[in-house]
């Protein structure tokens, strides 16, 4: 197979190739440094067919970034209802259920053969199929009515909450395939424009390299880290070298609380001062809100006895 000769590459698509927000720093650099000169006789015209293509992109950004925060609410309304059913449902069913059968009886440990377990434990669909089950046996028991009716209707709750948080997520989906072909758009124009340039000054590329972040596109360092965990593992994410002013997002894809966590040498126990994320959830932060940032390798811990944990980090 022939290996493409390197000028033959786009540099400005594999440079922002995964990375939506490196895209929107490169392009918006690029446009503010052309409004400068905008009435110049030949950057003048490059700013205005730009122009274009850039609000383009910052309409499918933008929209893509409100998206996904409505993403994240409906992902907490689900790990809220998760809390209230393991935290109070489950024991107020349970003690209204043993005041018609014992603990111990027979009737008991049908309707809770593993006792409160699944719904503690396991993924969101099989805790979700916990609660259809309990509904589904006590629902033809006439002593227990009142029981099923808070069961079914909070059973309802869930699957309402669900059914809201993954029509965000298929909007979210479709918004990042937006912004994805307009990436791809603003790439080639990119492309274009250095070629303009080229041609204009060809005995002099520096005159024009005040219109480029070149730091960001020599920069190709992984920015998307994703993970699972087994229980009471640690994972060290990433080695990098960060700033006060850097942001990470934290995104929590399933049923345990996460740890993450800055440390000298990964080698070295947590320590004190961790960010613990809820499960199904998702959050932006300043990287000093995780540890301190002189340290330079990202920790990722799962804290849960049991269940494995589904984890992921954007630079």
């Amino acid at each position: 197979m022939a290996i493409r000769w390197f000028y033959f590459v786009n540099l400005f698509e594999t440079a922002t190739r995964n990375s939506y927000l490196k895209t929107y720093k490169i392009t918006e650099f690029f446009y503010k440094a052309l409004e400068l000169v905008k009435t110049d006789p030949f950057y003048g015209p490059i700013f205005t067919d730009y122009e274009v293509h850039h609000l383009a992109f910052l309409l499918v950004y933008n929209k893509f970034l409100s998206q996904k925060g409505i993403q994240t609410g409906d992902t907490l309304s689900v790990e809220q209802l998760l809390k209230i059913l393991s935290s109070t449902k489950i024991r107020k069913w349970d003690a209204m259920i043993s005041v018609v059968y014992p603990l111990g009886s027979a009737q008991y440990q049908r309707i809770f053969p593993h006792k409160h377990y699944p719904f503690h434990h396991g993924s969101k669909e099989e805790i979700f199929a916990s609660v259809s089950s309990l509904s589904t046996t006590i629902a033809s028991d006439p002593a227990l009515a009142a029981v099923n009716t808070d069961v079914t209707n909070f059973f309802s709750q869930l699957n309402l909450a669900s059914t809201v948080q993954q029509s965000s997520i298929a909007a979210t989906v479709t918004g990042s395939e937006e912004v994805e072909a307009q990436r791809k758009i603003i790439s080639i124009q990119l492309m274009k424009n250095y070629g303009l340039m080229v041609a204009k000054f060809p005995d002099n590329l520096s005159s024009f390299e005040k219109f480029f972040p070149v730091e960001l596109l020599k920069h190709s360092e992984q920015v998307d880290f994703t993970g699972h965990l087994k229980p009471l593992k640690s994972h060290a994410v990433c080695n990098h070298i960060f700033s006060l002013t850097d942001e990470i997002t934290l995104i929590n894809n399933g049923n345990t609380h996460l740890y993450f966590y800055l440390v000298s040498n990964v080698k070295e126990p947590m320590p004190v001062k961790y960010y613990d994320l809820a499960p199904y959830s998702s959050i932006t932060i300043a990287i000093s809100q995780i540890g301190d940032v002189k340290f330079p390798h990202l920790v990722v811990h799962n804290p849960d006895t049991v269940n494995q944990a589904e984890w992921e980090v954007i630079l």
